[in-house]
């Protein structure tokens, strides 16, 4: 029989408690960390299971995404821990719950426009102004693969949340029956590190059917459900956002079934963090609660909204 540890000598009072209060401490820290990725994944199903209003049913179009016309960055690095140095940092608390910089539009389908001059809108994460790159490039079907010089370039600092560009306030217009991406990057001192996107877009004739639908529907809800019924996310998108009348629900509602949409095409053995559907559904939380942000401390939340 080993004797070993009869025959060892007993630790003393002192150095037995501290090592039953690390053992402590180090169970602690895994139990919480459990708790907080099981709320994650509850909060992500709740987001994605919960009805959307029947006025804004996508269905997206059974078009295939042409090769090489999206990308973004891995791991969705926070804008705020990388930009230059006069640019607010994240607290410790917010950035475990990091929601990136993300583009409110199809990934897995080609999302579309009737418009010559659509909407863009993309999300970016709670902290100070952001300064990013907006970018437009037209795809060569013949080399199948975007052209390197992008249609229009712009600087732009963006504010926390959703932004909104309209290339119809540029004067850019795209041409029907062509395939476009536009793509976001994050103005950053080392570009390596820059989060970015790049998401494809078709420019469509609107049908002789879909012009006259539009033509006798009386609201603009009415609008977004036909432009959205029709796989046109584009349009239903930017009626959501119009300033002069925005429809919140209906936009939550795009986003939900998007982010669920999403998930049925994402690999299952995905991590949570790099699903473009969970940052979906944690932006549809914060939208619909934008007062109490998820995974962070009550008193950063509370001083987010008060900002």
């Amino acid at each position: 029989m080993n004797n070993t540890f009869q025959n060892s000598p007993r630790l003393a009072p002192e150095l037995n408690q501290g090592l039953t209060q690390g053992f402590a401490q180090v169970f602690k820290k895994k139990l919480i960390s459990k708790l907080l990725i099981s709320k994650s994944l509850i909060s992500f199903a709740i987001a994605l299971s919960l009805p959307a209003p029947l006025f804004a049913a996508y269905v997206p179009p059974s078009d295939q995404v042409p090769p090489r016309s999206r990308g973004g960055t891995a791991g969705r690095r926070s804008p705020c821990e990388i930009t230059k140095p006069e640019i607010t940092k994240p607290t410790k608390s917010t950035s475990s719950s990091y929601l990136g910089l993300a583009a409110l539009a199809p990934v897995s389908y080609l999302g579309k426009t009737v418009s010559n001059r659509p909407t863009l809108a993309w999300y970016t994460d709670y902290c100070a102004v952001v300064p990013v790159q907006l970018s437009v490039y037209e795809y060569n079907s013949a080399s199948n693969r975007l052209n390197e010089q992008p249609i229009f370039s712009q600087k732009l600092t963006v504010q926390p949340g959703i932004s909104t560009f309209s290339l119809a306030d540029q004067g850019i217009t795209l041409m029907p029956g062509k395939t476009y991406a536009w793509q976001v990057v994050v103005d950053a001192d080392s570009p390596a590190k820059s989060p970015w996107f790049r998401i494809p877009l078709q420019v469509s004739n609107p049908s002789a059917q879909l012009q006259e639908q539009l033509q006798q529907s009386p609201t603009l809800a009415k609008k977004i459900e036909i432009y959205a019924q029709a796989g046109f996310w584009y349009d239903a998108l930017a009626l959501t956002l119009k300033s002069e009348q925005p429809n919140k629900a209906a936009m939550i509602s795009l986003l939900q079934q998007l982010a669920t949409l999403e998930q049925a095409k994402e690999p299952s053995h995905q991590p949570l963090s790099r699903r473009f559907s969970y940052t979906l559904g944690r932006i549809v939380e914060i939208e619909k609660a934008p007062s109490k942000v998820l995974g962070m401390s009550d008193k950063v939340s509370d001083r987010l909204s008060q900002n």
